[in-house]
């Protein structure tokens, strides 16, 4: 069996939330439910959001999360056709 995401090292496992983010956009955006899709983009928030926190607690990491844009700006739904 492969290794637990826990035990990769902190680089690692924002790099593998952030492509588990985009694998659930692409697959929102093959799907022809909007309630579907509502529901996997909010999942591959989820992802992104793992990804930014552990980014801010990583010693190291944390200077680098400060350039980015915050969660409104790299939100994967847009609120305002809602």
């Amino acid at each position: 069996m492969g290794r637990s995401i826990a035990s990769l090292p902190p680089e690692q496992r924002i790099a593998h939330y952030r492509e588990m983010a985009a694998e659930a956009a692409d697959v929102a955006g093959n799907l022809h439910s909007v309630d579907m899709q509502a529901q996997i983009l909010q999942l591959a928030e989820s992802w992104l959001a793992l990804a930014s926190e552990l980014e801010r607690t990583t010693v190291g990491l944390a200077s680098k999360a400060h350039d980015e844009p915050d969660a409104a700006e790299t939100s994967l739904i847009d609120y305002s056709t809602h």
